[in-house]
């Protein structure tokens, strides 16, 4: 009989390990703050943008941060848009090796539906890149009509080298390159002799 028993434990399946929740992790309230570059491709697909604020929620090894705000698209100008990628810098408490992220929005009308293809959260400081691939509606569009996902199991991917290199708003640091041109171009000309200035030699 013990050897039946054994065998019909051993036939059994492993239990399903439950899979964590946004609850289970603990909000990090201090440490050290860094600043993750975050980049989301919204779908070709018709009707794929939204004008809803779009937050997103890290989850890694060290807890979770609050709820932030993409705001200021440093690619477009309106965030977005169908088939458009955005970049967007966020300044958070180090959560460690990224586990899983909480995004979307609180809109409920359908009008506000989002399809995103990625999200992809870089932490250039770990030199660590995670993407995530929803490929869904967010929102009304969706069978299960969430707006807000919790995405798990990111794949591992590269950190991009042209954000990496230029850290912080990248239209900012296009308009800084140009306004130094421009002004080593303008020193240049008041520099140069101006032929239309009164001359100073007596008549």
């Amino acid at each position: 009989r013990l050897l039946e028993a054994k065998r019909e434990a051993e036939a059994k399946p492993p239990p399903k390990k439950r899979e964590p929740k946004p609850s289970d992790y603990a909000e990090i309230t201090s440490g050290e703050k860094i600043t993750y570059k975050v980049i989301v491709k919204t779908s070709d697909r018709v009707g794929a943008q939204t004008e809803a604020p779009i937050r997103i929620q890290l989850f890694g090894a060290n807890g979770k941060t609050k709820l932030i705000k993409l705001a200021k698209s440093q690619t477009n100008k309106v965030a977005f848009q169908r088939g458009k990628k955005d970049v967007f810098d966020i300044n958070a408490y180090d959560v460690g090796k990224l586990e899983a992220i909480n995004v979307g929005h609180s809109q409920s009308e359908i009008e506000y539906a989002w399809y995103a293809d990625y999200i992809i959260v870089e932490d250039h400081l770990n030199n660590r890149a995670y993407k995530f691939e929803p490929n869904d509606w967010f929102g009304d569009g969706s069978k299960d009509k969430r707006s807000m996902r919790f995405l798990r199991e990111p794949t591992n991917t590269k950190v991009t080298e042209e954000y990496a290199k230029r850290p912080g708003d990248i239209s900012n640091s296009q308009n800084k390159l140009f306004s130094s041109s421009s002004s080593s171009s303008s020193s240049s000309r008041d520099s140069t002799p101006d032929s239309r200035k009164k001359s100073s030699t007596p008549i």
